[in-house]
């Protein structure tokens, strides 16, 4: 459930056993009906493959519902890193939200 709106994190592409970390771009493929997403770069805590917890990059994308709606609505979006192989690049993803 969300009142007014949601806040997602979403992670840099990276193999840091290899040395490499990539930025990502997000793409809106389908805006919600009954809101607004905005991103923006942010930072957030993240436990890595060999368990230590790092501040890392992340893009923040906040859906807000418009004024008064209640009820649900989805928006779909496709991360791409600049890694060629990152296998996630072929992916979208659809988010449903609970407004209240």
């Amino acid at each position: 459930m969300v009142s007014p709106g949601v806040l997602v994190k979403i992670n840099r592409h990276n193999r840091f056993n290899q040395g490499q970390d990539w930025p990502i771009s997000i793409t809106i493929i389908s805006p919600p009906k009954h809101g607004t997403i905005s991103i923006q770069d942010g930072t957030a805590p993240i436990t890595y493959h060999d368990g230590v917890m790092r501040m890392s990059a992340v893009k923040d994308l906040f859906y807000k519902s418009d004024p008064g709606y209640t009820g649900v609505d989805t928006f779909t979006y496709k991360r791409v890193s600049e890694d060629e192989a990152d296998p996630l690049n072929t992916h979208t993803y659809t988010m449903t939200v609970y407004v209240k």
